[in-house]
């Protein structure tokens, strides 16, 4: 890259990571990528060249992204600091969580197991490898790579954290269908006396109609409980901003969930922040925070929330808890 390509670059890349953490392993993709495409060095020459000239730019993306982790994980206010956010790193929960991902981009959440994961990325690769087909060689890495940031979290992610391993398994899926419909019009006993142009346009046409469908129908029967979830959010938003108090700057707030109606209930503790939008709160959530007697004593707020209704317990106004 020009100096002013690699400036372009990086800049994209911090905005990048500053809308999503899954940004972090782009560094890492785009040295596989540079590494894919290069050719065999005949000497320490070359490959100085070539370490200069094109893994150059990733490398300096990881100087950045080492730098970002160790804000993220090291400062004040890390995110590792909360339960959601803190990694359990065992070979177990990175299988389980892939398992996990790959099931719903299925629409069949528990039909992939960890063994028939592994299965699937060991096929992958094998057919890549002996396609010698550059864009799958590197669609592998990125299904098993991409998903590193959010594999080890618990509970497990989903939704739209998935779009960027969605787009790995999409293009692997597209590949493996073109080269079945071009296996199957070079067959004369399949073909007969249709063309292979025409066979590909009426396979393509018909692949790509039975996935509309299919994905139609599922987004229609997942809508109603995303609908569902969209209306308890939205519930839980006007209660805290019908409580009409705004918890004083840099004080203390102990959530109390009541009845809450979500699977997650660090929902409760991310709503909250985000209506009162003030970084200088402390945030506790009872259930998820583990607080001693002396911790709940000294807190400003105290309040208690339900699906439809937030009250304050206790408060500087109102200093008795009961």
């Amino acid at each position: 890259l020009r100096p002013t390509q690699l400036l372009g670059f990086l800049a994209l890349y911090i905005c990048a990571l500053n809308s999503k953490e899954m940004a972090v392993t782009l560094p890492v993709m785009v040295l596989i990528y540079e590494f894919l495409k290069s050719p065999r060095w005949t000497s320490w020459k070359a490959f100085v060249y070539w370490g200069w000239h094109s893994a150059a730019p990733p490398l300096i993306a990881g100087l950045l992204t080492a730098i970002y982790i160790f804000g993220k994980t090291r400062g004040s206010s890390a995110l590792i600091k909360l339960e959601p956010y803190r990694p359990r790193y065992s070979w177990h929960q990175f299988t389980s969580a892939n398992a996990k991902f790959v099931g719903e981009l299925l629409f069949a959440p528990h039909a992939v197991t960890p063994t028939i994961l592994l299965i699937l990325w060991i096929l992958v690769f094998i057919y890549a490898f002996l396609r010698r087909d550059r864009t799958l060689q590197l669609m592998a890495f990125w299904i098993v790579i991409v998903p590193l940031p959010i594999a080890f979290l618990l509970p497990v992610r989903g939704g739209g954290s998935l779009y960027l391993l969605l787009f790995g398994w999409v293009m692997i899926f597209a590949k493996v269908a073109f080269d079945l419909v071009s296996l199957i019009s070079r067959s004369s006993i399949f073909v007969g006396h249709l063309s292979p142009r025409v066979l590909r346009v009426a396979a393509t046409i018909l692949l790509g109609s039975t996935l509309a469908f299919f994905t139609q129908r599922e987004n229609q029967r997942y809508a109603v409980a995303w609908l569902k979830v969209g209306a308890k959010t939205s519930h839980v938003i006007q209660a805290l901003q019908l409580l009409n108090r705004h918890p004083a700057a840099g004080s203390s707030v102990l959530l109390l969930p009541e009845r809450i109606p979500f699977q997650n209930q660090w929902n409760v503790f991310f709503i909250a922040s985000l209506v009162w939008n003030d970084r200088s709160l402390r945030i506790w959530l009872k259930g998820a925070h583990k607080l001693t007697p002396q911790q709940v004593a000294n807190m400003h707020y105290i309040i208690s929330l339900s699906e439809f209704q937030a009250r304050i317990v206790r408060s500087p106004e109102i200093p008795e808890y009961h």
